[in-house]
């Protein structure tokens, strides 16, 4: 297993805009029901979260599943650090 390295900023902000597309394209397709764009958003979202992960040299197929989840865990957590520097901006 490879050492965890620190991912550039590129690939940090497609992870967190991949997660919040993916989170708001699945409650969207929850809420209303499948249709053309948010079918088309999620499948977008996914293929962010996954592409950096397949490119980047997995060796097999449990280390890629765990570096999507990885990824997706990732940008959840930028999406409330963004969400949390906002707010401290304002109030801060």
């Amino acid at each position: 297993m490879k050492e965890h390295e620190k991912k550039s900023i590129p690939i940090r902000l497609l992870n967190t805009v991949s997660a919040f597309a993916l989170i708001g394209a699945a409650v969207y397709i929850f809420i209303v029901g499948f249709s053309l764009i948010p079918s088309l958003i999620l499948l977008a979202a996914i293929g962010g979260l996954s592409g950096p992960v397949l490119v980047g040299g997995s060796e097999g197929i449990l280390e890629c599943l765990t570096g999507i989840l990885e990824s997706f865990v990732e940008g959840v957590a930028g999406v409330f650090s963004t969400i949390g520097d906002f707010f401290g901006s304002i109030f801060g």
